[in-house]
């Protein structure tokens, strides 16, 4: 299982970030969907050990 990152704009029309686990990019497609509060998707990408220590 992977870890992902979606930035979005929320529903106040703020950038909002979660992160979600999923087996496949398709899953984290879906789920983003159904994010409440989620008015449209900045960017999907996965987040992993090496990003969090690059910064």
């Amino acid at each position: 299982m992977n870890q992902y990152q979606i930035k979005y704009i929320s529903h106040n029309d703020r950038i909002a970030v979660c992160y979600l686990h999923a087996d496949s990019f398709e899953e984290v497609e879906a789920s983003v969907r159904i994010l409440q509060g989620c008015k449209q998707v900045i960017s999907i990408r996965m987040w992993t050990r090496e990003v969090e220590d690059d910064k």
